[in-house]
């Protein structure tokens, strides 16, 4: 092993763990307290929408978040997603059906915020492997698997759960309907408050990002290929990304050991560099071209 390795973090910053904080069915509450709650922290959150029942659509109810809720959230950085058209069961359907559940969806969010989804929640949680593929064609990745959070959790089993997240380095995405409401919902808000509360002090240990963001990253940091041309105290690094630029999107962290200062520029790009334990951090471009490092 060279004494400066050069390497892509398992994480944004180098965090030890990556958690997602997402919500499903478009609750009213996830408007007026959930997204709130996150902000509060520095956060974002994704919220799985089934727009067939948003007031002013084929099948609305009461108690969910109108349009102007859902493109306020979205102008104020969370992730609007699908989560299926009608929440049908998409294992039960026809393939034809399912497509129509999953595009019809696509296109409502699109019309109302201008970006497509590039993720995807299922419906019950059901799914199988046509249906996995299906719904993962032109994304990022759709849910697979969660952690419920909300009445039915203990304090204490939030708590070790994420706790065992960040020993384990995963990516603990957190699942809920409501905070008053919904199937999980806590009920009582300041439960809710108190976990955010938990993991922002970790927050040395942790990413909290957009389901997006963190399938985009993982996504491209398992694809990312790193050439090296090293002369001196300078290394030159060309990445090589095979996934699509404009669905994957996110910036990576590349590491650089054994360093006590070093000067970085991607293009014009100057990132700035965060220094840990005699290691080198920086966000860049999977997809900008050659970068150079001069270290000592």
């Amino acid at each position: 092993m060279s004494a400066q390795e050069v390497y892509v973090a398992k994480f944004k910053d180098a965090k030890e763990c990556a958690v997602s904080f997402t919500f499903d069915d478009g609750n009213v509450d996830n408007y007026t307290i959930a997204a709130p709650e996150l902000e509060k922290r520095g956060w974002r959150g994704t919220f799985w929408l089934n727009c067939s029942r948003i007031p002013g659509e084929i099948n609305q109810r009461k108690g969910i978040m109108t349009w102007d809720n859902v493109c306020d959230l979205h102008s104020r950085g969370h992730e609007i997603s699908n989560h299926g058209w009608n929440h049908r069961n998409l294992t039960k359907i026809s393939y034809e059906e399912a497509v129509r559940e999953i595009e019809r969806n696509d296109s409502a969010i699109f019309a109302h915020t201008g970006v497509r989804p590039v993720t995807f929640c299922y419906a019950y949680n059901a799914k199988n492997d046509k249906i996995i593929a299906l719904a993962s064609e032109g994304r990022v990745g759709t849910r697979t698997f969660q952690y419920a959070f909300g009445e039915q959790s203990s304090d204490v089993n939030l708590r070790g759960r994420m706790d065992k997240a960040i020993l384990k380095g995963e990516w603990a995405v957190w699942m809920t309907h409501g905070i008053l409401r919904g199937y999980d919902c806590f009920k009582d808000p300041s439960r809710y408050a108190s976990f955010l509360d938990y993991v922002k002090a970790k927050d040395s240990n942790v990413w909290v990002g957009t389901f997006r963001e963190v399938a985009a990253y993982v996504a491209e940091r398992d694809d990312i290929q790193l050439t090296e041309v090293r002369k001196g105290r300078r290394i030159k690094v060309t990445p090589s990304l095979s996934l699509d630029q404009s669905v994957y999107d996110m910036p990576l962290t590349m590491c650089l050991t054994g360093v006590v200062r070093l000067k970085v520029r991607q293009g014009i790009r100057r990132p700035p560099v965060v220094y840990k334990n005699g290691d080198a951090y920086f966000d860049f471009n999977p997809h900008g071209g050659k970068i150079v490092i001069n270290y000592r």
